[in-house]
C-alpha cells in the first residue's frame, strides 16, 4: 500500500508566477507557430501545418526551459532525426504496429547516438507512421516541413518569450553568480571536479540533470550547511562575530537565520569594534 501511495504522489507544486508564465508562454508559442505555419501553407493547403508533437515540445520549452531535454540541439536535432527515422521505416515496413515500434525505437537510438534526446521525438516518429496518406506522400519532405519548420518556429518563440519575461533561454550556467551563496559565504566555485560531478550524474539511467545543475545544487547545499554551522557556533560560542564590511542586509539575514538577537562586530585582529542587535538597547 505504501508503495502505491509513493507511485501516486503528485509532482512537486509549481509556484503561481512560474506556472502562469509557463502557461502563457506555451499558449503563445503554439499560437505563433500555428499562425506562421498556416501562412506558410497558403500556397499548398494540403500540406500539414502545425503537428501535434509540438504540444509536447512546448511543455518542455516553456515549463522546464532549463532541462537538458529542452535545449536547442535536442529540440532541433531530436525532431530532425526522429522524423528521418519515422519516414524511413514507413517506406520499408508495411505492417503498422511493426512500423510504429521500429520507428520509435530507431528514433530513440538515433537521439541517444547524436546526444539530442527529446521526448516529443518519439511522437514525431510515430506521426510519420500513423499520419495517413497526406503524411506518407510527403516522403522525406516531411522532415523539412512540417517537422523542422515547426521546431524552428517554436524554438524562436521560446527564445523571444523567455527573453521578454526576464528568463535566460538557452541557459548560460554561471553557478558562481548564485548570490545567496557566493556573496554571504564567499563560495565561488564547486568543490567537486567535473569528472566527480559526472560520476554523480551517472546513475545507470538517463537523467534530466546535467553537471551544471549538480554544481549549483552543491553550492546551495554548501550555503545551507554554512548557515547551519554559523548558527550552531553562534548559539554555543562567545567567539562568533561578523566582519565590519557586512551590509545591513547581510547582518540582518545572519541574525535571523541564527535566531540570535545580537552578534559582535570584530576587525581583522579580532578586536570587538561594535555590536549589531535586532532591537534598540536603549
Amino acid at each position: 500500500m505504501r508503495a502505491l501511495i509513493q507511485l501516486l504522489k503528485s509532482h512537486p507544486a509549481v509556484s503561481a508566477p512560474k506556472g502562469t508564465r509557463a502557461v502563457a508562454g506555451a499558449s503563445l508559442g503554439i499560437f505563433v507557430t500555428g499562425v506562421l505555419a498556416a501562412a506558410f501553407n497558403e500556397q499548398n493547403p494540403a500540406n500539414p501545418g502545425l503537428i501535434a508533437p509540438m504540444g509536447a515540445a512546448a511543455v518542455l520549452l516553456f515549463a522546464t526551459p532549463s532541462s537538458p531535454l529542452a535545449r536547442p540541439w535536442p529540440v532541433l536535432g531530436g525532431s530532425l532525426v526522429s522524423a528521418i527515422a519515422g519516414v524511413s521505416v514507413t517506406q520499408h515496413v508495411a505492417n503498422v504496429p511493426s512500423a510504429a515500434a521500429l520507428a520509435v525505437g530507431l528514433a530513440m537510438g538515433m537521439m541517444v547516438l547524436f546526444r539530442c534526446l527529446h521526448p516529443p521525438g518519439g511522437a514525431i516518429a510515430l506521426a510519420a507512421v500513423l499520419g495517413g496518406p497526406s503524411i506518407h506522400q510527403l516522403g522525406y519532405n516531411f522532415v523539412v516541413w512540417p517537422v523542422l519548420g515547426n521546431a524552428l518556429l517554436l524554438l524562436a518563440s521560446a527564445v523571444a518569450f523567455n527573453t521578454i519575461t526576464g528568463r535566460v533561454y538557452p541557459n548560460s550556467y554561471k553557478p558562481c553568480r548564485d548570490s545567496s551563496v557566493a556573496d554571504e559565504f564567499h563560495q565561488c566555485e564547486s568543490g567537486l571536479r567535473t569528472d566527480e560531478l559526472n560520476e554523480l550524474k551517472d546513475c545507470g539511467q538517463v537523467t534530466d540533470v546535467d553537471q551544471h545543475d549538480l554544481q549549483l545544487m552543491e553550492l546551495r547545499s554548501d550555503g545551507q550547511n554554512a548557515r547551519r554551522g554559523v548558527c550552531r557556533d553562534a548559539a554555543t560560542s562567545d567567539n562568533v562575530s561578523m566582519p565590519p564590511d557586512y551590509t545591513l542586509t547581510q547582518a540582518l539575514s545572519l541574525l535571523r537565520n541564527c535566531h540570535v538577537a545580537a552578534l559582535p562586530v570584530t576587525n581583522d585582529r579580532g578586536t570587538v569594534i561594535g555590536i549589531v542587535m535586532l532591537t534598540d538597547p536603549g
